[in-house]
Formats: structure tokens, sequence, C-alpha cells
């Protein structure tokens, strides 16, 4: 049901109040006008999404406000220096391989389903996809290594492959994603190996950003207290 005005205001209201703990950026709400010339013409369905318009207008990038290059972007653009031709065919490619990915089978959601059993077929399904449909892709990566690794249940054999596919999303983005290097430092955590978790996840706050320091630092923190117990 789609909320506007009034109510809608109230609607993400009581959304940022009950998430409010998690939600380390600000949100604003918009009418229709904002869900369909600004989100759905960018393919864009979620928060915390981020455009930064130049001075003519135009959109020069398009990302999440937590991502650690959203400043580097901003100082490129204000200095008139994007490459706005190369960064459109780079952003229609990325499009469409979202686009194949949300209207194809939900292989996803399936692997979801059977995570919730903690078996060996889900970690079996996780393998033959991230081999295949979404092969080299460091955020499907993450996103199945982690819900290996969030809970204790599975087998070493699982929680092994979750290890070896978070290393390779670290691998494919250079080593330079905080987020992805926390999910390494549980997979090692998991598979017994508390001193190399430490210092991952130690990398990974050194690497935060102020804003990314806000909302995940503490976290991190945390985990390696848990690493450190044993």
């Amino acid at each position: 049901i789609r909320l506007y005005g009034e109510k809608q205001a109230e609607h993400v209201q009581a959304f940022v109040d009950k998430n409010d703990e998690r939600m380390g950026y600000t949100v604003g709400t918009g009418g229709e006008f904002f869900e369909t010339d600004w989100m759905k013409a960018a393919h864009q369905n979620g928060i915390p999404t981020v455009m930064i318009v130049d001075r003519k207008g135009k959109i020069g990038w398009i990302g999440y406000g937590t991502d650690p290059s959203l400043g580097e972007h901003l100082d490129t653009i204000l200095a008139g220096e994007n490459e706005y031709e190369s960064a459109h065919n780079e952003r229609i490619e990325r499009m469409k391989a979202e686009w194949a990915q949300q209207n194809g089978p939900n292989y996803f959601g399936h692997f979801t389903e059977l995570a919730q059993k903690k078996s060996d077929e889900a970690a079996a399904f996780g393998q033959a996809i991230t081999e295949t449909v979404y092969k080299n892709n460091p955020a499907a990566y993450n996103s199945i290594a982690w819900t290996i690794v969030e809970e204790e249940g599975w087998s070493q054999e699982a929680v092994l492959f979750a290890r070896d596919l978070a290393e390779k999303a670290c691998e494919l983005s250079d080593w330079e994603s905080p987020m992805i290097l926390d999910t390494l430092a549980w997979a090692q955590f998991r598979a017994g190996d508390a001193e190399a978790a430490v210092k991952t996840e130690q990398k990974a706050i050194d690497m935060l950003s102020d804003e990314e320091a806000a909302q995940y630092k503490a976290d991190f923190e945390k985990a390696i207290a848990t690493f450190k117990k044993g």
C-alpha cells in the first residue's frame, strides 16, 4: 500500500523508531514524484540510497550512504572530473545483472529457506549458486557466508565453505570492504581460529570511515571481545 503526505511521514517515523539502534544514517520522505522520477527511474528500491547531483542538475553517482567511496565520488563530481559516459555504461551493465537476478528464479530466497535448518543441503546449494548465477559476485558471496557464520549450529564443512567464500569476497573487493572483513573474521572464529579472527576484525575497524564507525565500530569491538574469550 503506497502512503503519501502525513500518513507516509507517520509510517516512516514508526519505521525509524523501530530500527533506530541499527540505522546510522538520515532518511527523508517524499511523494510519488520521488518514488517514480528518482527511485524507480534509478532502479533503486531501498535505503540508504544516496544520489549526488552535480551543479548542472545531472546525477553523477548513485550508491549507498555507507559506501566508503562516497566522499571520493563527491570530490570528483564537485571538481568537474567525473567520467559520465563510462560511469553510465558501467551502471547500465550492473542494472542489467541486477534485473536478471531479481526477475529470474529466486535462488537466494531458496538458500535462505534451506539455511533455516542449518543443513548441509543449504551449504551445498549455496556453493552451487556461487559457482553459477552469483559467480564472482562479492556481495552475494558475503551474504551467503554471513548467513552461515552469523549463528552456531552449522557443520564444520559448511563453516569452512563460508570462510573460503568470505576470503574470495575480500579478494574480489580488493580487501577494502570492512563489512566483508567482518564476515571473514566471524568465519575464522567459527572455524576455530580466534587469533586470526581478532586480527581480521581489527583490520575492519581500522578501515571504517567516520560514518561507518558511528554505525558499526561498537559491534565490531564486541566481536573482538567475543573472539578473545574463545
